[in-house]
């Protein structure tokens, strides 16, 4: 069966990382361009991976048909595993994991099957949190410096916003995004948000209040990640079968700390 969604995209410093399910590998790219790394999904152990998220000098990828979350260096020396799918973790199994967030040896595990999110730190479950709350979770995303984390969830049609101790503290709708399927936050403290029933994705402040629309003719887009700030930014787009570049000419409004 051929994935829906083809890529997948974090960022770590002027690094990226892509996961190809088409050509069943992680591949860490530098700041220039050059592949720096490739990890076949068939050393991680997975068939598909449905989400990728980086900390520090570890990756991590979610597979959603073997319904486990890996961790990797960026050689892929070491491998292990963090959440196993015959595991039961809060009463439940892991069941589709639709997005990863790190947060310096914290992960949160969107457990899109049973409506919650997972938190680990390392290997070594924790918590869960949302079960009250969430309908159709499908990415997360930290601010480290609020200590909050944001839940896109498609049948809401809203980003939920949680403490990271997991108290629910806000449902945000977005009346230009009604479908959310990805959040990112960059350096700066500005969100992105990818909406792939309007084939969307925009900028928006600390608030989540709408500062502009980056592109309207994205097709299915599931993930993106920012290389630099400003005026001299790069925005990749995971979408349906490739990755699409956006340059910074369309953040007209950013403006340094």
């Amino acid at each position: 069966m051929k994935p829906i969604f083809q890529w997948r995209l974090p960022v770590k410093k002027e690094d990226l990382f892509v996961a190809n399910n088409k050509s069943r590998q992680v591949i860490h790219f530098g700041q220039d361009g050059s592949v720096l790394d490739k990890i076949s999904y068939k050393q991680l152990g997975v068939v598909t991976v449905t989400a990728i998220a980086v900390d520090g000098s570890v990756f991590l990828v979610a597979d959603s048909r073997f319904n486990k979350v890996v961790m990797s260096s960026f050689d892929g020396a070491e491998i292990n595993v963090v959440a196993y799918g015959n595991e039961n973790y809060g009463g439940n199994k892991l069941n589709n994991p639709s997005g990863i967030a790190a947060d310096e040896g914290t992960y949160y595990i969107v457990d899109s099957g049973n409506k919650r999110v997972l938190v680990f730190e390392g290997a070594s479950f924790r918590r869960t949190f949302g079960e009250e709350n969430l309908l159709k979770p499908v990415s997360v995303c930290v601010n480290h410096d609020l200590d909050e984390v944001y839940v896109t969830d498609l049948v809401k049609g809203s980003i939920l916003k949680f403490a990271s101790g997991g108290q629910f503290e806000e449902e945000i709708k977005l009346d230009d995004q009604p479908t959310p399927s990805y959040i990112y936050r960059d350096t700066d403290g500005f969100y992105y948000i990818a909406d792939f029933n309007k084939n969307s994705v925009a900028k928006y402040d600390q608030d989540l209040k709408l500062i502009t629309m980056t592109a309207e003719d994205l097709q299915t887009p599931r993930g993106l990640a920012l290389l630099g700030l400003g005026p001299d930014a790069t925005m990749y787009v995971a979408t349906k079968d490739k990755v699409t570049t956006l340059k910074g000419g369309w953040d007209n409004l950013y403006v340094p700390k």
